[in-house]
């Protein structure tokens, strides 16, 4: 293959490996489009050598300002993505040995905005919508990421042989076919709950067989997870369009938190380089805000001690009051 030397070479090259940017969804269209964006601004399709972080950050302004002179919103979350899209460019080349060039690029600071997470019986309302709706295999990823906390794709690569039931772990990527999004082969303790669903989920399969063979792709999931969401939230329940798949992820980080994990083993458990991505679920547990705030309201009870029963004398030639009721003790000299 030619050595990319320009940016569009550069991105043509990544949608020849990375199946996320080939598989014709919003996501791969948008990847093309921010390389677009980012050529028609700079009014050529620059090298790669000749990019670096002033020199990006000043195209993506000029391209915040083309926007909003045309009255359009442009927000520090778009820039970022394009941003992420070229930092993508960079990561695979330098990952092939193709360039030895790879610039730093400094995000713009998003508003903060809270996490979204499922509560145990949501989870348990989805799954029976899921359910009822002839979507079995659906209703196990759900149980599976938010009990887990396996990304879309990661359970769509997943085989029978990932599952190991002497251990009881779940082998997460290690290989080129079922790597994960960070490169990294990580194992995630299986619930007992999970046990039966997975016990039948291999029965009568081949060993590199897939697990959940109904969607290929995140894609698929996604789609079929909006129409379960639609209708339970027609039953009622408040979730929210904003409640995607990857939530499931988010509510597995939560509960980990929540039940006293330590912020490290949820950062193993769910795959993250960096703990700062684990900090996030930190700020989700408001119960545990409430009682931290309580613990300097709340009065310690006095423990009360009843006295012990001790000789009246004793050899020293002293009597001594044993009540342990007052911090002064009372010594009468007999």
């Amino acid at each position: 293959m030619k050595k990319p030397t320009r940016l569009l070479d550069g991105y043509l090259f990544c949608k020849s490996i990375l199946s996320t940017w080939n598989n014709g969804s919003k996501y791969a269209q948008q990847c093309y489009t921010n390389i677009q964006h980012i050529i028609d601004v700079a009014g050529y399709n620059p090298k790669l050598t000749d990019i670096n972080g002033p020199v990006l950050k000043q195209w993506l302004e000029d391209y915040r300002d083309e926007r909003q002179e045309a009255g359009k919103d442009c927000t520090d979350a778009t820039l970022n993505r394009h941003l992420a899209t070229i930092n993508t460019i960079y990561t695979q080349l330098s990952m092939e040995g193709l360039i030895d060039y790879r610039p730093l690029f400094r995000k713009w600071k998003e508003d903060g905005h809270r996490t979204l997470w499922h509560t145990e019986e949501e989870v348990e309302l989805l799954v029976k919508t899921a359910k009822s709706m002839g979507k079995a295999e659906l209703a196990d990823r759900i149980l599976l990421a938010a009990y887990c906390g396996p990304r879309s794709s990661e359970i769509t690569n997943l085989r029978v042989c990932d599952v190991n039931f002497e251990t009881q772990l779940l082998e997460i990527g290690g290989t080129q076919e079922t790597r994960t999004k960070s490169r990294k082969y990580r194992n995630v303790g299986i619930p007992d709950l999970l046990l039966p669903m997975l016990h039948e989920r291999c029965r009568d399969k081949a060993s590199m067989d897939k697990l959940f063979p109904q969607y290929k792709s995140s894609e698929q999931v996604a789609k079929h997870y909006r129409q379960v969401v639609s209708r339970v939230s027609r039953m009622g329940a408040d979730l929210g369009p904003a409640h995607t798949f990857h939530v499931l992820r988010h509510t597995f980080g939560t509960w980990m938190i929540q039940k006293g994990v330590s912020q490290m083993d949820t950062r193993w458990a769910m795959g993250h380089s960096s703990i700062t991505m684990t900090e996030k679920y930190v700020h989700n547990t408001f119960e545990r805000k409430v009682e931290n705030a309580n613990v300097l309201t709340t009065k310690r009870e006095k423990k009360e001690f009843e006295p012990v029963n001790q000789p009246a004398s004793t050899d020293l030639g002293y009597a001594v009051d044993y009540s342990w009721r007052s911090k002064n003790f009372a010594f009468s000299v007999s």
